[in-house]
C-alpha cells in the first residue's frame, strides 16, 4: 500500500470525496508543512503555524495510481485560488501536493505542468516535501460522515459508550415550588465526567426576569470556565419534570455552537438510572478554555416583536404551558402575573411530546402528528413561548427534530408578557 498527502482547502470535504473512490483504502485528515510536528486545530486556524489542512490517503496502486489521484485532486478544488478555497481564506487552506519520495515528486510535477497549460499558467498549487505531518483531532476524522449521523438527541447507550469523547452537562432546573435543589441532587449522584450547569446563575443576572440569556461576553466567560471548546461535542441531560436540558441546548445554539455538536440525552437521568447505568459523586475538573461565541440574534424575540406580530401575523407563536394555564383556568405561581395567554398564540403543552414512562421524546412520526393536531405548521415561521423560557425550548427541540430548523424563542415569555400592570 502507498500513501500520499494533499492540501485542497478545508479537509472535511476532500476526505468525504476521496474515501469511497476505488482503490482508496483509508483516509485521514491532519496538518502538514508547518514549523512544528505537534500542533492543534486552534493553532492552525491562527494562520501562524505554516501548516496546511491535508487529507492523507492510503491507496492500492494496483487499483488507482498516484497520477489518477492527482487528477481527482485538481477536479475537487479550484487550484487557481492562492491561500484560500472560497469561502475559507488563509494559508492553511492553500493548494499543495506533499510528496513522500522522488517518484511522487516527479509525477506531481508532470501532472501540474499539464494542468497549468489548460489554465494558462494560473495554477497556484505548490509541490513540497512532506514535513511535520500531524494527525488532526479525532472529531475531525470522518467529520461529514459523522455529521450526517448526528442527532439532536442521543440515547443513554450512546452516551455510555462515548463518555470520554464528549463534554457532559447536567442542566437540571426545578420550579421554586417543587422544593427541590438541582445542585444538591447533582452532588448526590450524576453521570460520570459531567458538570453542573446552573441555568439561573448562568443567565443575565442583571435582569428582573428569570434566567434570561446573558450577554456574549458573559457567556464566553461562563463556558470557558467549564473548559469547553468550540470543537467539543456537548451532551446535556437533566432530572427535571420540565426537560430543562433543552434550555441549555438552545443557549448553545443561540451563541453559535455547531448545532451538530450539541445534543440532549433522550430520557435524561431518569432513564439512565432506570437502566442502572453508573453514576458518581466525583466532580471532574477541566482546564479553562478560550471559548468564542457569536449571538444568533434571529433566534430570540423580545416583547416588542411579539406585540407587533399580533397584528402582522408574521409567524406562529406556540405556547408550551399546560392547557389550564394557557386558558387562564389555573393561576400563575408568580403573584405578579395575570392568567391567560398572548393574543393569537396557539397551545401545545410540552408534556404531549414526551413519553410518560421514561421521559424520552416520542417518535418523529408521532411528533409530526401532534403538531398537525394542534394546527402548528413546522414548515412556516414559528416561535415558542412558555412561562419563563424553559419549556419553550422543548418545543424548539421538537421542531428541530421535525424540520431541521433552529428554534426561535420569546425569551421573556409569560414572565414578561403576563406582568399585571394594574
Amino acid at each position: 500500500m502507498k500513501k500520499c498527502t494533499l492540501a485542497l482547502g478545508c479537509f472535511w470535504k476532500p476526505e468525504e470525496n476521496f474515501k469511497n473512490k476505488p482503490g482508496i483504502v483509508q483516509t485521514e485528515v491532519g496538518y502538514a508543512g508547518g514549523k512544528s510536528p505537534e500542533v492543534t486545530y486552534e493553532e492552525v486556524c491562527t494562520g501562524k503555524t505554516g501548516h496546511a489542512e491535508v487529507v492523507r490517503l492510503t491507496f492500492d496502486e494496483g487499483v488507482i495510481t498516484f497520477k489518477k489521484i492527482l487528477d481527482l485532486f485538481f477536479k475537487m478544488h479550484d487550484p487557481t485560488q492562492k491561500d484560500m478555497q472560497f469561502p475559507d481564506v488563509g494559508t492553511q487552506y492553500r493548494s499543495e501536493i506533499f510528496y513522500e519520495n522522488n517518484e511522487q515528486k516527479k509525477e506531481a510535477g508532470e501532472v501540474l505542468n499539464e494542468i497549468n497549460k489548460n489554465f494558462n499558467g494560473k495554477i497556484q498549487t505548490n509541490i513540497s516535501k512532506l514535513t511535520n505531518y500531524c494527525k488532526a483531532e479525532e472529531y475531525h476524522q470522518k467529520f461529514l460522515e459523522k455529521k450526517k449521523r448526528m442527532k439532536h438527541l442521543v440515547s443513554t447507550d450512546w452516551l455510555e459508550n462515548n463518555l470520554d469523547k464528549v463534554r457532559v452537562l447536567d442542566g437540571s432546573w426545578h420550579l421554586p415550588s417543587s422544593n427541590r435543589n438541582a445542585l444538591n441532587e447533582f452532588h448526590s449522584a450524576h453521570i460520570k465526567n459531567s458538570n453542573f450547569f446552573d441555568i439561573d446563575r448562568n443567565s443575565n443576572e442583571d435582569s428582573n426576569l428569570p434566567h434570561m440569556l446573558p450577554t456574549k461576553d458573559v457567556w464566553e466567560k461562563i463556558i470557558s470556565k467549564f473548559g469547553i471548546k468550540n470543537s467539543d461535542h456537548i451532551v446535556i441531560y437533566d432530572n427535571s419534570d420540565l426537560i430543562s436540558s433543552c434550555r441549555v441546548w438552545y443557549s448553545f445554539l443561540y451563541f453559535n455552537h455547531d448545532p451538530n455538536l450539541v445534543s440532549v440525552l433522550d430520557g435524561g437521568l431518569r432513564k439512565w438510572l432506570k437502566e442502572k447505568k453508573q453514576t458518581t459523586k466525583e466532580v471532574k475538573k477541566f482546564s479553562r478554555s478560550s471559548y468564542s461565541a457569536y449571538e444568533n440574534l434571529h433566534l430570540v424575540l423580545n416583547k416588542r416583536q411579539i406585540v407587533k406580530n399580533i397584528e402582522k401575523k408574521s409567524f406562529q407563536l406556540v405556547d408550551a404551558r399546560s392547557r389550564e394555564r394557557f386558558l387562564g383556568l389555573q393561576p400563575e405561581t408568580r403573584k405578579e402575573l395575570k392568567s391567560g395567554n398572548i393574543e393569537g398564540s396557539k397551545n401545545l403543552p410540552f408534556t404531549d411530546l414526551i413519553n410518560e414512562d421514561d421521559y424520552t421524546f416520542k417518535k418523529k412520526e408521532k411528533l409530526i402528528s401532534i403538531f398537525e393536531t394542534n394546527k402548528v405548521d413546522p414548515n412556516k415561521n414559528i416561535a415558542f413561548t412558555c412561562g419563563s423560557g424553559i419549556t419553550a425550548c422543548v418545543l424548539g427541540l421538537t421542531n428541530s427534530i421535525i424540520s431541521g430548523r433552529k428554534p426561535v424563542v420569546y425569551d421573556g415569555s409569560w414572565a414578561e408578557y403576563g406582568i399585571n400592570r394594574k
